[in-house]
């Protein structure tokens, strides 16, 4: 029998190896799914694709998924979700004190858990798989929704680009050019994180979300995209050469851009207009002269937009975040709730995990400037920007303290050979002190 036993065949080293490799576990690979399907899904655009509108909250729904998921692979910062808890409480007091005769209970739960799928990132540090997987994913978002914007225009469901008021023509994919703009915002500062963490080569997709971006026409998000890129790389590529080979070629390729597409830009920028929502904010403006110590309640702002005016603009949403806070929570409340949106960011600056403070705090300050003239909070596609400035800044490994060797005196017959140069004894033998 033991001649029988020493027969058998034993399994191969590759195959041993194989079995000893660690294996995905199954928490990393339920965000995978949910993270590739929810912004596969922000990506298709069902309601062009099938004419159905209202689907804004199976995306949310899908993020929060994503969210939730995320927090279970990673260790939870309980300082920034208890932070978020803040946001919770403030937003819960004044809905109860608000005498605004349609709020809803209902209405405010289905913003604060839509405001928490997206917040849900900024409360745990990604692993280095999860900022490969989410920068990647997110640079390769707006190349995909002009591309489906084409195939769609060939098949007579939507068209890639859109002529505005002013005549001006402005890429918007298969979305609409605000949509396409905060997605090539945030792909652009991806791209950006990725050619100075992973691959220079990156560069060439961080030029063409830019390119994406300016092409849609949209004033703050292409202003804040440049300057937020041009401090990423040039905080981030540290050679000599490298930064010189930025300011050269950057110039030139702007230049160049400008040259072909800058009268229509130059048209849209001279235009100053507001495309209609200078109404909306009288609305909102005289519900806060109303409001102005408990609000309307969180969520409720779009209730506050006259007919006419929605139809006319063909949106409910303030596209001033600002402003929108104010009515919502009074000044009082969006005080409170903007101290708190702002320490979560405060603590992810200053945390050591922060391989970039000065890239990171350009991002935020950059966000916080298209929260302007944008919807950066309800609007999904926006909010990815801080994501990517998370992950592009994650330190890719946890700060260790190297380990000095210390030479062992070498003793015995091997001293005196290594001193005479004998070949067969390794004169510099060290061991970890």
């Amino acid at each position: 029998m033991s001649a029988i036993r020493q027969m058998r065949p034993q399994p191969s080293l590759a195959f041993r190896e194989e079995q000893a490799r660690p294996k995905p576990d199954r928490a990393w690979k339920r965000f995978r799914n949910y993270w590739l399907l929810a912004n596969g899904f922000m990506m298709v655009n069902l309601s062009t694709l099938l004419g159905i509108g209202g689907l804004n909250s199976i995306e949310r729904f899908l993020f929060l998924l994503a969210g939730i998921a995320y927090l279970r692979t990673r260790k939870v910062d309980w300082i920034n979700l208890s932070l978020f808890g803040g946001i919770v409480g403030v937003t819960w007091v004044f809905g109860l004190f608000t005498d605004f005769p349609d709020f809803s209970w209902f209405r405010y739960a289905q913003a604060i858990i839509s405001f928490f799928a997206v917040m849900s990132f900024m409360c745990a540090w990604p692993t280095q798989r999860e900022r490969k997987l989410m920068l990647w994913t997110l640079t390769v978002l707006p190349i995909g929704m002009v591309v489906l914007g084409g195939v769609y225009q060939l098949g007579g469901i939507g068209s890639v680009l859109a002529h505005d008021y002013t005549g001006v023509t402005r890429l918007q994919g298969n979305s609409i050019p605000a949509f396409l703009a905060a997605a090539g915002f945030a792909g652009s500062v991806a791209a950006a994180f990725l050619t100075t963490g992973f691959d220079r080569r990156c560069i060439v997709l961080t030029g063409i979300n830019l390119a994406i971006t300016i092409l849609t026409a949209t004033r703050m998000p292409s202003a804040a995209a440049l300057i937020a890129v041009s401090v990423i790389l040039f905080t981030g590529l540290r050679s000599g050469v490298w930064r010189l080979i930025l300011v050269v070629y950057g110039v030139a390729v702007l230049a160049g851009f400008f040259a072909l597409f800058g009268q229509q830009l130059i048209t849209r920028l001279e235009d100053g207009g507001t495309s209609g929502r200078e109404l909306m904010w009288n609305a909102l403006l005289a519900a806060l002269d109303h409001y102005s110590w408990t609000g309307v309640g969180f969520g409720h702002h779009g209730l506050l937009i006259p007919e006419r005016v929605s139809h006319f603009t063909g949106t409910v949403a303030a596209h001033n975040e600002y402003l929108r806070m104010a009515v919502e929570l009074g000044y009082v409340g969006a005080g409170l709730f903007l101290a708190l949106f702002l320490a979560i960011f405060g603590r992810l600056l200053l945390d050591p995990r922060n391989g970039n403070r000065l890239a990171f705090f350009v991002t935020v300050a950059m966000y916080m400037m298209d929260s302007y003239s944008d919807n950066t909070i309800t609007a999904t596609s926006c909010f990815m920007i801080l994501v990517a400035g998370l992950c592009g800044v994650a330190l890719a490994d946890p700060i260790r303290k190297k380990k000095h060797d210390t030479p062992v005196a070498m003793t015995g017959w091997a001293g005196p050979h290594a001193l005479n140069g004998n070949p067969r004894v390794r004169a510099a033998r060290r061991v970890p002190g």
